[in-house]
């Protein structure tokens, strides 16, 4: 059915479609300007700030810890383990360097054997004899200085250990604390 261009009663025929169009383009915006960086700037000033903290601050925190200051004098409070653990490694390496010192002597073969190997040895990379035996000499009082040490920690370790043991069992007799469910314990 045709419809005439008065009729407003609505036609069998669809209607004609508009031909697409295209959505109007904005005008371009210009470009935001970079950005200088100033990021690199506050990190090397941060960093320069925290090293000059740390050289001023660390040797004032480690003084304050070790110094307590009363109306008349300054005490330094080192740890007392510390203390007694370099007095027995102190006499312990002493009394090892003695009693190994008994049988480093010229009549001994194993040194005389140890000093000529050594001294030969040694006479090739300095071509000066009198040098290579006092090398020679010195290589046997490290040794004897390395092995001296060493015994003497071995000491240390065993009079630590056997000390520990008694606290140990010291640990396991206390009496426990005892504080309700879900109640704040805090010192005093």
């Amino acid at each position: 059915m045709s419809s005439e261009a008065g009729d407003p009663r609505p036609t069998d025929e669809p209607a004609p479609i508009a031909p697409a169009t295209e959505p109007a383009k904005l005008p371009a915006s210009p470009q935001p300007p970079h950005p200088r960086p100033r990021g690199n700037k506050r990190i090397i000033i941060a960093g320069a700030v925290a090293l000059v903290v740390l050289i001023i601050a660390v040797p004032w925190v480690l003084h304050s810890i070790h110094t307590v200051s009363t109306d008349d004098a300054y005490v330094n409070s080192y740890s007392v383990g510390t203390s007694v653990a370099k007095v027995i490694h102190d006499r312990r390496e002493q009394f090892h360097s003695l009693r190994l010192g008994e049988n480093l002597d010229p009549l001994n073969p194993s040194v005389t054997n140890f000093l000529s190997q050594a001294q030969s040895g040694l006479l090739h990379l300095t071509g000066d004899p009198s040098a290579a035996k006092q090398m020679a000499l010195q290589t046997l009082a490290n040794l004897r200085l390395q092995q001296s040490s060493a015994l003497a920690y071995f000491d240390s370790f065993v009079v630590f250990a056997a000390l520990s043991i008694p606290l140990i069992a010291v640990v396991f007799m206390m009496k426990r604390s005892v504080a309700a469910k879900g109640e704040h314990v805090a010192a005093e």
